[in-house]
């Protein structure tokens, strides 16, 4: 009879441990059920939230300036975000979005920006591409006008491409009064007395000498490399997303192309 009792309690217990583990299963089956639809979930909406931000940038008549502020933030994208070259991304984490890449297509037409006929002084070829491996735009571009800003001040050197024929109209007249010269001459000290000193008191110290960027450029040719660069930002493209992730549904790659149309 003790025997019989021990063997049922024996039983019992195995009986209510497999309940255990039973119920341990169902419920770490359901919490894992649970916490992937939150977590596909919660991918679904950074995907759909990631799409809209980057696709609301692949429309008609997009300004050149709006397409700029775009490529910046895929610089930033790229660097932060993707994970091309290797499994750490910039902030230390594994990240693994496929990195951006924007192309822009000025379809032969980047004369339309320049300040001389067909004389273009940043925007040299018609085909850019800024992407993880290719830093073209942020490079050839914005870097010549990051060292312009910080060598006239950003103000500076805007106010300088904003007057440019006021300033610089008498840079083919030798003969042309030295009065309006001279007035000319001081227009450039107020917006930039930080190169009043390089310049002195001598129109062509404006139009032929090294007084540039790294004193390699003269001030004329500077200034028209910047006023080239706020025609593009006034520039008008249209855009499209070309391509999405196969595993993670994100933008992968958008194509820009110009209109010919400056506004």
């Amino acid at each position: 009879m003790e025997n019989a009792t021990k063997a049922l309690l024996m039983a019992a217990g195995v009986l209510f441990a497999i309940v255990v583990v039973s119920l341990l299963v169902i419920a770490f089956n359901r919490i894992s059920k649970y916490y992937n639809e939150n977590t596909s979930s919660t991918q679904q909406e950074q995907v759909v939230k990631f799409n809209e931000e980057y696709g609301s940038y692949a429309t008609e008549n997009l300004r050149g300036n709006d397409l700029l502020s775009l490529v910046n933030k895929v610089v930033d994208y790229n660097k932060r975000k993707s994970s091309a070259d290797s499994d750490i991304g910039y902030e230390g984490k594994y990240i693994a979005y496929t990195p951006l890449t924007i192309k822009i297509n000025f379809n032969n037409k980047q004369d339309e920006f320049a300040f001389d006929p067909e004389i273009n002084r940043l925007i040299l070829d018609s085909e850019y591409e800024q992407s993880d491996t290719k830093n073209v735009v942020d490079d050839k571009i914005m870097g010549k006008i990051e060292n312009l800003n910080s060598w006239y001040s950003k103000n500076s050197i805007q106010q300088l491409a904003s007057n440019i024929t006021s300033i610089f109209q008498y840079n083919n007249n030798p003969n042309e009064d030295k009065e309006k010269k001279q007035f000319a001459l001081e227009k450039f000290k107020q917006i930039c007395p930080k190169l009043a000193s390089n310049v002195g008191n001598d129109y062509n110290n404006l139009i032929v000498n090294s007084n540039g960027y790294n004193n390699n450029n003269s001030i004329y040719d500077d200034v028209k490399t910047y006023y080239e660069f706020m025609q593009l930002k006034k520039g008008l493209f249209n855009g499209q997303v070309v391509s999405y992730d196969e595993n993670t549904g994100r933008i992968t790659e958008m194509y820009f192309e110009f209109t010919g149309k400056i506004q």
